[in-house]
């Protein structure tokens, strides 16, 4: 919760009389010299509730709105693990233990305040702690309210945390109790920036689930890298407006990689029987929009300025442009952001809930370019199912029969086709290179990330080998066709400049040779790039 709501908070949840149970929990998270637990993403906890101790067994669940949670009461402060025999939980604890004893490894105090609400005939628990995090001489605050379903609708759980997020200004941190413990305890605030992760699905996945492990990740991705961001100036007291520091940068480059890879999935999967939800894309593109005026001055500034200096380029002051805001202080916390990681949750649980969809009969292309098929409850009645009749037979001998019916295509078949498609797209730039605009080239730039990014959803469908070398020359390609864009970007920087300080037609002329030398290496990348194939 941000600073100066937790009176707005209490008032909230005691309203119109509702009964709230206040209790002091004091509770010490247990580990092993190796972090093994934290490493599993397991926590073992035993707590002080008032009067009694409970020990608990937690887990991560299938999804990031579930977990595995396994409680016991004990006489005493003393920790027993055969409470937890015959369990799975029990088996995976056991499993990440190896034999190694569990120890103390960091304790939290905390005052919690908790109230049953309803939403519609769904039972939800709101519970705003206060206290700390203690893990031998650091301390670090908690401040923090959690919603949890205890009965009904996960959506109806969605739909009031994102009523009180709005309400009270409220920003999403999937770090658990244990997990802020586990980082004091190593020194740190908040884990480094969260990289993508491989996508796993089964190759007889559907299109249905395919995409809901992606959008899985994609959140993940974003709200891990959100979270420091929207956090951290909260918790440390950072001034707004104070430039971001290089650690920050990473973050907010992890969450554009989010942002970009979220996209990309949905032009992909566009037209193969999934609903994309306008507000997520329209959201996604939104919120890379707010991200993208800081990262052009931070490249220029942290790379292409010193390259100019170590060339023996006269120094000049770049300032920050206007549009360029300080990611920690407003973009992370921005309620665009912040409902779109809400909003990603709603749309898993509306890909893991659904039937799986019918297969289109053809790929296609995607919407956005080229025709796709109709989708099951079309409007026009041309495209609908005409009624069951029979029909008598055709009396005409040398009538031709009707062609059979187009069978629909498997989701990986689909895929390869796609892929495939997009390949020969950008496979065919690679002669004409040199001749193209800037325009054209940022948006070969683009084409060439989504292609990276749809080999990397699509692999499980793949053969490893061949997408290993794919990835590799498309890498590649992306590598030379960014620093290109860059330096496009800083050329119209320095031209701006140049008006008012002549110094600046140095590096005018520093990025001119090298835009032709990296034009040629493009060429060659694209060429080599056509040789290999993704399916």
């Amino acid at each position: 919760m941000p600073r100066g709501q937790r009176a707005a908070l209490e008032k909230a949840l005691a309203a119109r009389g509702a009964a709230v149970h206040t209790q002091r929990l004091r509770a010490r998270y247990f580990d092993t010299a190796s972090c093994a637990l934290a490493e599993a993403a397991i926590a073992l906890r035993l707590r002080r509730e008032n009067r009694r101790w409970v020990q608990t067994l937690k887990a991560a669940g299938a999804t990031p709105l579930t977990r595995v949670e396994l409680e016991s009461v004990r006489p005493d402060d003393q920790l027993d693990l055969a409470a937890f025999d015959g369990t799975d939980a029990g088996q995976r604890l056991a499993k990440a233990l190896g034999g190694e004893l569990p120890a103390v490894r960091f304790e939290t105090d905390v005052r919690r305040k908790t109230r049953q609400l309803r939403a519609g005939s769904s039972r939800i628990e709101a519970a705003l702690d206060v206290g700390q995090v203690i893990a031998q001489d650091r301390r670090a605050p908690l401040s923090e309210i959690e919603f949890e379903l205890q009965a009904g609708d996960p959506q109806a759980l969605l739909a009031l945390a994102a009523r009180w997020r709005a309400r009270f200004g409220l920003c999403i941190d999937p770090r658990s109790k244990a997990e802020q413990g586990d980082l004091l305890a190593r020194g740190l605030r908040f884990a480094p920036p969260r990289k993508a992760r491989r996508i796993q699905y089964a190759k007889s996945a559907d299109a249905r689930e395919a995409l809901h492990a992606i959008v899985l990740e994609c959140h993940a991705h974003l709200v891990e890298n959100l979270a420091p961001l929207a956090i951290g100036e909260e918790s440390s007291g950072a001034r707004p407006g104070q430039p971001p520091s290089p650690a920050t940068d990473e973050y907010v480059h992890q969450a554009r990689v989010a942002l970009r890879r979220l996209r990309s999935a949905m032009r992909l999967f566009d037209g193969w029987g999934v609903v994309l939800p306008a507000d997520i894309e329209q959201g996604a593109r939104a919120v890379f929009g707010r991200f993208g005026a800081n990262r052009d001055f931070d490249v220029i500034a942290s790379d292409i300025a010193p390259a100019l200096a170590r060339a023996g380029a006269p120094p000049l002051p770049l300032h920050r442009s206007a549009g360029a805001l300080d990611p920690v202080g407003q973009l992370a916390r921005h309620a665009g952001a912040q409902d779109l990681v809400l909003g990603l949750l709603r749309w898993s649980i509306e890909l893991s809930s659904r039937p799986p969809p019918s297969p289109p009969v053809d790929d296609g292309a995607s919407r956005q370019g080229s025709s796709v098929p109709d989708l099951p409850g079309s409007s026009d009645p041309a495209t609908q199912s005409p009624p069951n009749v029979d029909l008598p037979p055709a009396v005409d001998a040398g009538t031709e029969p009707p062609p059979p019916a187009r069978k629909p295509r498997p989701f990986a078949r689909l895929a390869q086709r796609r892929l495939a498609k997009w390949h020969a797209a950008i496979s065919a730039a690679g002669e004409t290179f040199l001749t193209l605009d800037d325009d054209t080239r940022h948006r070969l730039r683009k084409r060439v990330k989504r292609q990276r990014y749809a080999v990397e959803f699509l692999a499980p469908l793949l053969k490893p080998r061949r997408v290993s070398r794919y990835l590799r020359e498309l890498a590649a390609v992306q590598e030379v066709l960014g620093e290109l864009n860059d330096l496009v970007v800083a050329r119209d920087m320095y031209r701006e400049i140049s008006e008012a300080d002549p110094r600046a037609l140095f590096a005018l002329g520093w990025i001119a040779a090298r835009l032709d030398v990296l034009s040629t290496a493009a060429r060659d990348a694209l060429r080599r790039l056509a040789d290999e194939s993704p399916v």
